[in-house]
């Protein structure tokens, strides 16, 4: 289809001539960040991606989407459509767990995730 693509790496010092690079010679993005990758903050990267997705460009996906979907609570907010358990929780306290995460163990396994993130790290199968 005559598509091509480039990797580039995302410094927060340099956002404004990636945007000026990216904005000019290319349609689309893909952006990707495991959140603690940026050694500030993110805010700089979702704020170029938000400027990119204004000039025109196709983001996959959109920052607004990644940062809703990205955090643990995706999943609660989704509990209700079919798509994850109904029995689905976010812990923010641990009285909350201690109550509610043994009741829903006894009726099948669970899926502990403590960090956010996409690594891998902090996340348990949980199995009686």
């Amino acid at each position: 289809m005559g598509w091509s693509s480039e990797i580039i790496k995302f410094q927060n010092e340099h956002a404004d001539q990636i945007y000026e690079e990216v904005s000019q010679k290319y349609a689309g993005y893909i952006g990707r960040i495991n959140p603690g990758s940026l050694p500030d903050n993110e805010k700089i990267f979702f704020d170029t991606l938000r400027k990119l997705s204004a000039a025109g460009l196709v983001g996959m996906t959109h920052p607004d989407s990644m940062i809703n979907f990205g955090a643990k609570s995706a999943l609660v907010k989704l509990n209700k459509t079919g798509l994850v358990p109904e029995d689905t929780y976010v812990y923010y306290e641990i009285e909350h767990f201690k109550s509610t995460f043994p009741q829903t163990l006894s009726t099948s396994e669970r899926v502990l995730k403590q960090n956010r993130g996409s690594t891998g790290e902090g996340i348990w199968r949980v199995v009686v």
